[in-house]
């Protein structure tokens, strides 16, 4: 028996099943957003800020698969392209197309921080393919997507001192902090940066392909699939958890995503959260 995850309801949820979801999540401030792609490359975004909602039309003309919102302009971008083709095409919220750029090839995870950038992270085919952008994993963009690059992370994957990435399976954010679970060394590895020098390496989880998480800085719970766990960062223990809501009735999740200390579970036409 597992110990007890409690969630409280935080919105009211209208899920479209007749138009295909392709990304649900939340935006830098914990605000709840459906990404829906409706016929000839036209995209919805329905988003869930404080009692209102309020509904966006994009016509791209590209196949999308992620959202950032950056400020008063959102970032679209495709997972696979190729070398002479851009998959990151910024937009206001008016609909009206400001730019594009190349991110890369085998993109797994985009999810934008507290400051408003971009991060990006790539599976194996991203990151064994030639000369590629996302060779070592992850990058990050600006608000005017320009690229930044990480030094300290990169030597320490050279040196052996931080597992190499060789598929990124989630990231989030908690206070200044930007937290990665990956693939590595044939094992599940998370790590912390702070402040873009200082890594922490917790090696070896003994878990599968982690959907997403949520870490207060001591705790981190994961979800894999339906599955929840209690990951203890000092102890580096892991426990079962059950999500229940107020009334400590289990919830049965249709889908789970993570920002910073929060896990959030959409069942039925409910959204919860739970905070770390």
């Amino acid at each position: 028996m597992g110990k007890k995850l409690i969630f409280k309801k935080c919105n009211d949820i209208t899920v479209d099943d007749s138009q295909k979801i392709k990304q649900v999540g939340v935006d830098k401030n914990g605000n709840i957003f459906i990404l829906y792609e409706l016929d000839h490359f036209i995209y919805k975004i329905t988003h869930y800020v404080n009692n209102d909602t309020n509904t966006y039309l994009f016509k791209i003309n590209k196949k999308i698969d992620f959202i950032g919102f950056l400020k008063e302009e959102v970032l679209f971008v495709k997972s696979v392209t190729s070398e002479d083709e851009d998959n990151a095409f910024l937009y206001n919220l008016d609909g009206l197309y400001v730019k594009s750029f190349f991110v890369g090839t085998g993109i797994s995870v985009c999810q934008t921080d507290h400051k408003g950038e971009v991060w990006i992270g790539y599976n194996d085919e991203g990151i064994f393919e030639p000369n590629s952008l996302g060779e070592n994993g992850i990058i990050c963009l600006n608000e005017k997507g320009e690229i930044i690059i990480f030094e300290k992370i990169h030597k320490s994957m050279e040196q052996g001192l931080v597992p190499i990435i060789d598929e990124c399976y989630a990231m989030s954010m908690f206070q200044k902090s930007i937290w990665m679970c990956y693939l590595g060394n044939f094992n599940t590895q998370l790590i912390r940066v702070e402040n873009e020098n200082n890594i922490s390496v917790w090696n070896d989880l003994k878990i599968g392909t982690v959907d997403c998480f949520a870490t207060n800085g001591k705790f981190v719970v994961l979800n894999e699939n339906k599955g929840y766990f209690l990951l203890n960062l000092e102890l580096q223990t892991m426990l079962d958890l059950i999500p229940c809501n107020e009334n400590n009735k289990v919830i049965d999740p249709d889908r789970t995503f993570a920002f910073n200390n929060k896990v959030f579970i959409i069942s039925g036409e409910a959204a919860y959260i739970s905070e770390i």
